[in-house]
C-alpha cells in the first residue's frame, strides 16, 4: 500500500507526469522498431554487418550529443531542448523511411540519435529541478519505470504494426505519432506555470477570489 501510495504520489505531480508520458512514448517507439529495422536494412541488399552498423550509428551519435546536451539545456531550457530533440527524432525517422540509399538510411537513423540526447538529457534535468523535496529518488525509480516499460511494450507492438503496414510505413507513421505526443507533453509541462501566471495577472486585475 505505501509503495503504491508512493507511485501516485509523484505520478499527481503535473511536471513529472507529462516527464512520464514523454519519456513511455519515446521508448515505446523505440521498442516498436527494435525488430524492424533490422529486417528493413535487409531489404536494402545489405550483409548482417551492415545491419550492425545501422544499430551504432544512432548510439554512437548519442554518445557524442550526450557530452554536449547539457550545456544546450543550460542554455536554452529543458521544454525548448525537449521539444527540439523529439521533433528531430520523429523527423530523422521519416525521412529514414524514405531513404533512397542505405547509406542515407545510416546517416539519417545518426541524426535521430542526436536528438534522442538532447530529449533525454533535458527530462533528467526537468525532473531534477521539479521533484519534490526529498522525493527525487521516487521520482527518478518512477521515471525509469516508465522508460523500461514503453521499451519491453514496443517490440510484440512493433511485430504487429508490421504486418499490418509494412517496413517502411511502420518507421514512418510511429514516428511521426511518437514525435507528436512527445512535443505535447513537454508542452503540458507548462500548465502549472501557465496557471501561476494567469493567477498572478488575475490578481494584479483584482479579479482574484480572496481565500478564507
Amino acid at each position: 500500500m505505501g509503495r503504491a501510495g508512493g507511485i501516485r504520489e509523484m505520478i499527481r505531480v503535473p511536471e513529472v507526469r507529462a516527464a512520464l508520458v514523454g519519456t513511455f512514448v519515446i521508448m515505446l517507439g523505440f521498442g516498436i522498431l527494435y525488430p524492424i529495422l533490422p529486417l528493413y536494412a535487409r531489404s536494402f541488399g545489405v550483409g548482417y554487418d551492415a545491419v550492425g552498423v545501422l544499430a551504432s550509428s544512432f548510439a554512437l551519435t548519442r554518445l557524442v550529443f550526450d557530452l554536449v546536451a547539457g550545456r544546450v539545456v543550460d542554455r536554452v531550457g529543458e521544454r525548448r531542448t525537449a521539444t527540439a530533440g523529439a521533433l528531430v527524432v520523429g523527423a530523422s525517422s521519416a525521412a529514414a523511411a524514405l531513404a533512397p540509399t542505405f547509406g542515407l538510411l545510416v546517416a539519417f537513423r545518426a541524426v535521430g540519435g542526436a536528438g534522442s540526447a538532447l530529449f533525454f538529457a533535458s527530462m533528467l534535468s526537468y525532473l531534477l529541478k521539479v521533484a519534490p523535496e526529498g522525493r527525487v529518488g521516487r521520482v527518478m525509480g518512477v521515471y525509469f519505470a516508465a522508460f523500461n516499460l514503453g521499451f519491453i511494450a514496443g517490440p510484440p507492438l512493433g511485430g504487429v504494426v508490421a504486418a499490418r503496414l509494412g517496413l517502411a510505413a511502420s518507421i514512418a507513421n510511429v514516428d511521426a505519432y511518437r514525435a507528436t505526443v512527445e512535443a505535447l507533453a513537454v508542452q503540458l509541462a507548462r500548465l502549472p506555470e501557465i496557471e501561476a501566471r494567469l493567477a498572478i495577472l488575475l490578481e494584479a486585475a483584482g479579479l482574484a477570489t480572496a481565500g478564507p
